[in-house]
């Protein structure tokens, strides 16, 4: 490949960064990384006249990468990852100890085997040479991140592996205590309980995942049930919270629903749910928005909206119809007012499409302007229409209404909010390493800080559960932390809370900092 060839593509590249967004907002869209990959590919396609072939954006960019220089942890990070690995141990050392009853001799001994681990630990990470350290947003003691390993699987985030640094951690040292202090029956104590502990969360994360679902596709309580079960058994089974109908990989270990999840396999879903289905399932992260090229030109650009409209048509209605199939079902309403409710529903299907074609054309409109004043070629996108406001939509709100009455129903939102209550609850297990006992008082915290109502950030697709994470940390009263949780773990809750910002003039107003690579996702907790 040419010095001139290179140079090209690198300029086209430059300037689709300044004509997408400020620094700021860089850093804050994961899509930004797309559309920069769609623009190289469409230089290398035109420069070298070869045919398209698709492309994941994180291997687009590994591709333009420098190349990699080993990086070995500074003393910044020497010191988060020995207070993370600390915490950790103690909170393990302390589970042991009441799991399998240890005697006082056992207790010295269990107390010299952490001593040791953590110098081996502290003196194997200073060493740790990581060319990826500079290629991830969030670091190895991140909260999740840190003693996530999805049952021994490898976890990926943003194209590269990364080891769970507090898991890997913990079943070493298991295997020291497992293997050096216990006895027959401790050991017996000890698998019964480290299974017991695996299952809580699997379920628990299970029931999340269902619900993720749920929130979408409007099940029946039946239905639930049936997805569970699928989503309990076979060689797919879910272990862990993480998963999205299109997974973003930039921040979280994110898996696409797609996996395990398939609108002709759903057996136990109805027509209109496999439609909306299918919709979330399609396509890759620019699925989410509409791309423009400068070099199409303005006319092309209107065309493309113009196009996009039946598009946009369909997963409005698609997403109002489970809507209507849900109360259908669960009101038990009549054929008048279920069609009464599908007219409603195109109505409001207009009024959306009309905000969409408003908003879709201020942005070309924008983007005209930037192509008068500067020369070169850039991309930009579009978001597809949102249906996150179809219930709060005038018509459609005033038709419920007329067939449910003004109070909805709160079954299905409680089944929801619980889900994730209790995902949390799992989240922070694996963090703190719950006692069985205290699983029950936690969870009355998860929930008591959870939203009274679905509340969706802009953010969700990427860093959902560490919002989720946040509102317990940040809403529950200290004196509460401490009527429940052993000193050792509230020392883990503390570095938890500690690595979000809060914004002491906004109490809901929370920030996800993005480590090394600066900026953060602003987040607006709801009440």
């Amino acid at each position: 490949m040419s010095p001139f060839f290179l140079l090209c593509i690198l300029q086209r590249i430059v300037l689709c960064v300044f004509a997408l967004a400020s620094p700021t907002a860089m850093m804050q869209d994961g899509k930004l990384i797309s559309e920069i990959g769609k623009l190289f590919g469409d230089a290398l396609r035109e420069l070298s006249e070869d045919k398209p072939e698709p492309a994941q954006p994180a291997a687009v960019m590994r591709a333009i990468e420098f190349p990699q220089q080993k990086v070995a942890p500074g003393e910044a990070d020497r010191k988060k990852h020995a207070d993370r690995t600390q915490a950790l141990a103690a909170v393990i050392q302390s589970w042991v100890t009441q799991t399998c009853q240890l005697d006082e001799a056992q207790r010295e001994q269990l107390q010299t085997a952490v001593n040791d681990s953590l110098k081996v630990e502290a003196e194997r990470y200073a060493k740790k040479n990581d060319p990826n350290r500079g290629n991830v947003a969030f670091g190895p003691t991140t909260p999740l991140l840190f003693v996530h390993s999805d049952n021994g699987k490898t976890t990926t985030v943003n194209g590269q592996e990364i080891d769970s640094i507090g898991a890997i951690y913990s079943n070493e040292l298991l295997k020291v205590i497992q293997n050096d202090i216990l006895t027959d029956t401790q050991k017996e104590l000890l698998m019964t309980a480290m299974k017991e502990r695996l299952e809580f969360q699997n379920a628990a994360f299970r029931e999340y995942v269902v619900a993720l679902c749920d929130e979408e596709l409007f099940l029946a309580e039946v239905q639930r049930q049936k997805m569970l079960e699928q989503f309990s058994t076979g060689s797919k089974k879910i272990t862990s919270p993480f998963y999205s109908f299109i997974a973003q990989q930039y921040y979280l270990p994110n898996k696409s629903l797609s996996e395990v999840l398939v609108a002709s396999k759903a057996f136990y879903l109805d027509s209109r749910q496999k439609g909306r289905l299918k919709d979330l399932l399609a396509g890759d992260g620019n699925q989410n928005y509409i791309m423009f090229q400068s070099s199409e030109g303005a006319d092309q650009w209107e065309e493309t909206v113009k196009q996009s409209v039946p598009k946009q048509r369909t997963i409005y209605l698609n997403a109002v119809a489970v809507r209507i199939g849900y109360l259908e079902r669960s009101l038990k309403l009549t054929p008048e007012q279920v069609a009464y409710l599908t007219i409603a529903s195109k109505g409001a299907t207009l009024n959306a499409l009309d905000d969409w074609k408003v908003a879709t054309h201020q942005t070309i409109d924008q983007m005209k302007q930037h192509m008068a004043q500067q020369q070169g070629n850039f991309g930009f996108s579009a978001q597809n229409i949102s249906v996150d406001g179809l219930d709060k939509n005038e018509i459609w709100t005033s038709a419920i209404r007329e067939v449910h009455g003004e109070k909805p129903s709160e079954e299905r939102i409680a089944a929801i909010r619980r889900a994730k209550s209790n995902a949390v609850t799992a989240l922070l297990d694996q963090e703190m390493w719950l006692m069985p006992s205290q699983r029950a008082a936690v969870l009355k915290i998860t929930e008591a800080a959870m939203p009274a109502n679905s509340v969706k950030s802009d953010y969700d697709q990427y860093v959902r559960e560490l919002i989720l994470l946040v509102y317990p940390l940040h809403k529950t009263p200290e004196t509460t932390v401490t009527e429940v949780l052993s000193e050792s773990q509230q020392a883990v809750w503390k570095q938890l809370k500690g690595f979000f910002q809060f914004n002491q003039g906004n109490a809901n107003y929370v920030q996800i900092p993005l480590g090394d690579q600066g900026g953060a996702f602003p987040v607006q907790l709801g009440e």
